[in-house]
């Protein structure tokens, strides 16, 4: 009526009225307006939490702005919680916290933290401790003194020479060992001296030592009977040893174990390891002791060219004219 025009201003568009950035974030809506109604607005996220963008729900062929959470799970992702380990198996699994993260990890592997940044988390190897010796054995690869966990290879013990598993010539000489994922060691075995059986059989002697098993390492001391000696000298041995030897069998008497023959290339089945080196058919024992040839006697005759030995008699004959007595 009074011939003015009705003045009006253009306002910024608060487009937070249309848009949210979700339940964990706050839109703010931008002063300096460009026009384009993704960079006219922000999102100031709770902590933890960071704009990413989305299809709008608003307008089709537009992109929204919201906050997510941020992953805080080590990238790249295989090489989170501990990685791959030897076989190519994920030690852990990481799962997204808020500000976070956790490591869930597989079995023989434990939660710990990373000494380079103490706070994230990560999966390591449990331990077993450390591999102990176990006697009469070598091991391959050395592992003694060594600490053990569940990623570590595992490792072979060896019974040495003169041993196995059972104690028989021909039994297992070897067991593996490992570290379980519950951080114990796998079963140990026992590596057993060699058994050469009951005490062998010596004609004319007694074994000294009370065995009824002999095993390698002991030995079996006898002793001749009265008369009597290894070789049949007078003057030779009459107490001797006899040792059990590495392979089963047992040793000559008076020699050293140390130089009785390695044991022979057996094949299978074979009996040979049962029969020493220095064996023969013939049964080892003590020889009566020779008394040599019978000494002059005076008017009689008898054999003078034989030797005899102790527990053998000898015919002497009295010549004509001649008796023990002096009688008829």
């Amino acid at each position: 009526a009074n011939r003015q025009f009705t003045k009006k201003e253009c306002v910024n568009i608060d487009d937070c009225l249309i848009r949210n950035c979700g339940a964990n974030g706050e839109c703010v809506d931008l002063p300096n307006v460009t026009g384009i109604a993704l960079d006219d607005y922000t999102c100031e996220c709770q902590s933890g939490y960071e704009i990413t963008l989305h299809a709008s729900t608003v307008k089709d062929g537009e992109m929204m702005k919201r906050c997510t959470d941020i992953m805080d799970c080590p990238s790249p992702s295989k090489e989170a919680c501990g990685g791959m380990n030897a076989e190519d198996v994920e030690r852990g699994t990481c799962t997204d916290l808020i500000n976070n993260y956790t490591c869930f990890c597989g079995a023989g592997y434990q939660n710990t933290f990373l000494e380079s940044y103490p706070k994230n988390e990560t999966c390591t190897p449990v331990s077993c401790g450390i591999v102990l010796a176990v006697g009469n054995t070598t091991c391959s690869p050395d592992m003694i003194g060594k600490e053990a966990n569940y990623d570590t290879p595992g490792w072979t013990f060896t019974c040495i020479k003169g041993f196995t598993l059972d104690g028989t010539v021909d039994g297992s000489k070897s067991f593996d060992m490992s570290c379980g994922s519950t951080g114990d060691f796998s079963t140990s075995q026992t590596c057993k001296p060699v058994s050469c059986g009951p005490p062998r059989t010596v004609l004319n002697a007694e074994p000294i030592t009370s065995l009824k098993e002999v095993v390698y390492g002991e030995q079996v001391k006898y002793k001749c009977d009265e008369g009597h000696a290894l070789d049949g000298d007078p003057e030779g041995v009459k107490e001797f040893d006899v040792d059990c030897l590495s392979w089963g069998g047992y040793s000559h008497p008076g020699s050293d174990p140390a130089s009785q023959p390695p044991s022979p290339e057996l094949d299978a089945g074979s009996t040979d390891h049962l029969m020493s080196p220095t064996m023969t058919t013939t049964p080892l024992s003590c020889l009566p002791v020779s008394c040599g040839l019978v000494p002059e006697q005076q008017h009689a005759t008898w054999n003078t060219t034989r030797e005899f030995a102790y527990g053998e008699a000898v015919q002497v004959t009295c010549q004509d004219g001649y008796s023990i007595d002096a009688s008829t």
